[in-house]
């Protein structure tokens, strides 16, 4: 048997289950019995879609974002532009060091004024300081496989990036067409000091004679 208290908590229950249900009349023509329709409401209620305030309102935030972040992106390109020529010129002295040792030929790591291109080749043949006197026939032509590993390298710097100072051998390169630094198979190079600007920085790179290594430093 059924207690009072299991009986009310059963009237409740169909009271609630009667009031999510929505009872709809259908018509039919005179003659016909009646039916009717039952349908369960949904908890949810209907379904909306965004309102055309609330997309402007969306669409003015993302704006503001943006504006407030963009000059710090646009910041932050120049300062990678400046990091990314030093990476080259850092890289591009390793390979001509790296295929010096490996082939067993002095290499030049080659930057030309022109168009702030970056390129590693065989060097020269010189002697001390100055190309030796030879005519184009006496010249040493660097073997086609040095030429290929030479030719791996190709790097440019960015537009917004100048260089403030080169010397190589002591010597100022800055009026001249392009600078030379020569890499040697016992893993020794030439002088050769770097300062390369932008208008977020200034970044020194310089070479050990020994060891032919660069070294980075930060100006400002």
């Amino acid at each position: 048997m059924k207690t009072s208290r299991e009986w009310r908590a059963e009237g409740h229950e169909e009271d609630r289950a009667r009031r999510a249900m929505i009872v709809f009349p259908v018509r039919r023509p005179t003659g016909w019995p009646s039916r009717v329709l039952v349908c369960r409401a949904s908890p949810l209620g209907p379904r909306l879609a965004f309102t055309l305030i609330e997309l402007m309102l969306a669409v003015s935030i993302m704006a503001i974002i943006m504006t407030i972040g963009l000059p710090a992106f646009v910041n932050a390109m120049k300062k990678e532009d400046l990091r990314k020529a030093v990476s080259d010129v850092i890289e591009g002295c390793s390979h001509a060091r790296a295929q010096a040792v490996l082939k067993g030929v002095p290499m030049e790591f080659v930057i030309r004024a022109e168009d702030g291109s970056l390129s590693v080749q065989s060097a020269s043949v010189r002697t001390g300081d100055s190309l030796a006197s030879k005519s184009d026939s006496q010249q040493e032509q660097p073997t086609a496989e040095s030429a290929t590993a030479a030719a791996s390298f190709h790097g440019q710097l960015p537009h917004d990036v100048g260089i403030k100072l080169l010397y190589v051998n002591f010597q100022d390169k800055m009026e001249s067409p392009e600078a030379r630094v020569r890499f040697f198979p016992n893993g020794t190079c030439d002088e050769c000091t770097i300062i390369l600007f932008s208008s977020k920085g200034e970044k020194k790179v310089s070479l050990e004679i020994v060891t032919g290594l660069a070294d980075v430093e930060t100006l400002r």
